[in-house]
């Protein structure tokens, strides 16, 4: 198989990858997805505050109420974080 073509192959794959990910995350309607969304960020068992999608990091501000448009942009930045990382 030629470099160009494996790369457009391992391109396809990861970016089918990465939609049936959101698609089991978040569920047809948005809200009702394997994972699950907390509006309210949350401290997980080990102490990782968490909010939405499954969202973790430095920008969680901890009280605050996330909207339904905020988690789906959280949602949408850790998805390319890791399409970004099957496909470089």
């Amino acid at each position: 198989m030629s470099p160009s073509l494996r790369k457009a192959v391992a391109a396809a794959i990861g970016g089918g990858a990465v939609a049936i990910a959101s698609v089991l995350i978040t569920g047809p309607s948005g809200d009702d997805g394997l994972e699950g969304v907390s509006y309210i960020p949350y401290e997980d068992i080990v102490g990782v505050w968490t909010v939405c999608h499954g969202h973790t990091g430095k920008d969680i501000i901890p009280g605050k109420t996330y909207t339904k448009a905020e988690c789906k942009a959280l949602l949408n930045k850790d998805l390319a974080t890791v399409a970004r990382q099957i496909n470089p």
